[in-house]
């Protein structure tokens, strides 16, 4: 008999880099006949992607950090329900709301659970992080897990995200993006992707690309994702170079037109947009933080710059922008290593070893 296994995460957008953990995950235990898969989130705008999945979709409304313990209590309920209705063996969340209902459930129905924890937290300490397996997508979150909360480093199992083996081949439509947007064969290309959010960086790159636009006559900045704050739509509509297209379902095309990708985050626990360069070979510049400096070797896979520093930055990329040897040396060094460390293959051998236990 398959085992019935419960996958919670919130909000599942197309703009977040937990999400597309989240889908490749759901994608590849889709396919193992060991499971039923069951997925619960409270919503977002990328839901259409899981329409071909083989699993049991359900949405609970409820807010991330909220403290209303009346809220908390109808998810609890609801969610002990589902897993009653659907004899629900193992609970994998990943985020720490659903990480203490899942743990209130399985003390009730003697289920096993497991939590993946994505950012760097704090906070919260009697209610976070009591399943009975940890996994923690980089040291640097493992560190803040045994010193800020006290877990049991033998609770705790580090395994970096891993990326889309296929991710490479679907790009179509370069042409038409140029077209859109403006954009000339000889232009130089900036790109982010992600959250447009002060935790993420944007603005630290923005400001850091009015100096570099000084200095280049055909450099462009194209920004990818949500904005997440008002201030900075304003701060990318003061400069035409500066090229916000929105949020992509997908953006193998413009990793693709891209020169450099900039992952400018002031905390990151590990990051996909590395990943997704290394296998695109694009050079990288990113902020020495968290698990994007325990990932990048700076000089050799890309380039390190401090968080928030906007003069480190720019500086950074404009080294690469001058020097096509170096770019193409560190984009090459960068896809052995994500080919090398972050396949699915070995990913999945060990968190089903976890789900067993």
């Amino acid at each position: 008999m398959p085992c019935n296994l419960l996958i919670i995460s919130s909000e599942f957008n197309y703009s977040c880099g937990l999400s597309k953990h989240v889908y490749l995950l759901l994608k590849e235990l889709a396919n193992d006949n060991n499971y039923r898969l069951h997925f619960i989130t409270n919503g977002g705008d990328a839901l259409e992607k899981l329409e071909n999945l083989k699993l049991n979709l359900k949405v609970i409304k409820y807010k991330r950090g909220d403290k209303n313990p009346i809220n908390f209590f109808y998810f609890f309920l609801e969610l002990l329900i589902y897993c009653i209705k659907n004899n629900i063996k193992v609970i994998h969340s990943h985020h720490r709301l659903p990480e203490f209902a899942s743990v209130l459930v399985a003390q009730i129905l003697k289920l096993r659970t497991i939590t993946t924890v994505h950012s760097l937290v704090e906070g919260l300490k009697y209610f976070s992080f009591k399943s009975d397996h940890i996994i923690a997508v980089s040291h640097s979150v493992e560190r803040q897990l045994i010193d800020n909360f006290q877990i049991d480093k033998k609770k705790i199992s580090v395994m970096y995200n891993f990326i889309e083996n296929d991710f490479s081949e679907k790009n179509k439509n370069i042409s038409e993006i140029k077209n859109k947007f403006g954009i000339s064969n000889s232009d130089l290309i900036i790109t982010y992707i992600g959250r447009i959010c002060f935790q993420k960086g944007t603005d630290v790159l923005i400001n850091a690309f009015k100096h570099i636009d000084l200095h280049f006559t055909n450099v462009k900045l194209i920004l990818v994702g949500n904005i997440e704050d008002d201030s900075f739509l304003s701060m990318i509509s003061s400069n035409q170079n500066v090229i916000y297209v929105g949020i992509l379902k997908e953006t193998a095309d413009i990793y693709s037109l891209s020169t450099i990708i900039v992952q400018p985050s002031r905390e990151e626990s590990f990051g996909l947009i590395m990943l997704e360069a290394g296998l695109m070979q694009k050079a990288l510049v990113s902020s020495r933080t968290g698990g994007i400096a325990e990932f990048i070797e700076d000089e050799l896979d890309g380039l390190l710059a401090e968080p928030g520093n906007v003069n480190d930055l720019s500086e950074k990329i404009m080294k690469l922008l001058n020097d096509e040897y170096l770019r193409d040396y560190l984009a090459y060094n960068l896809n052995k290593k994500t080919l090398k460390l972050n396949h699915s293959i070995s990913y999945m051998e060990k968190l089903i070893k976890i789900y067993e236990a």
